[in-house]
């Protein structure tokens, strides 16, 4: 018997995980002593809307009967989050003077985390 819902995968898990994982990471230290939180940038708001919409993937997936709302969320997802975790990297590369403190580095975790998540949901889609 079909319960209506579309099924969550691990994979929808994992970009989940990946959106929490950002949200965490903004309120350890990013750098010179403060949070993401601290110290405001767009970049970190980015990370915010990223997180939040990782977080809610499941979510949507779970709570909706068709399938055009998750693929055009996941479908949006990653085409934000695919450039941020190339940004990410770079500045993982290129660190300011003071450097990156844990919370930068969990951030790029779940960035890449809800990166390779949100390609893999995007490519079962046919």
């Amino acid at each position: 018997m079909k319960s209506g819902h579309n099924p969550v995968m691990p994979v929808d898990l994992a970009v989940g995980a990946g959106g929490a994982l950002i949200l965490i990471a903004l309120g350890l230290e990013w750098s010179g002593g403060e949070s993401g939180y601290g110290s405001f940038s767009a970049l970190k708001g980015i990370l915010v809307l990223v997180g939040v919409a990782a977080l809610l993937e499941p979510a949507v997936l779970f709570l909706t009967r068709k399938t055009d709302l998750p693929v055009v969320w996941q479908a949006l997802l990653l085409l934000v989050v695919s450039p941020l975790a190339l940004v990410m990297v770079g500045k993982a590369v290129l660190p300011p003077e003071a450097g990156f403190g844990t919370g930068f580095f969990l951030a790029l975790a779940g960035v890449l985390l809800t990166a390779v998540g949100v390609w893999a949901t995007v490519s079962r889609e046919k």
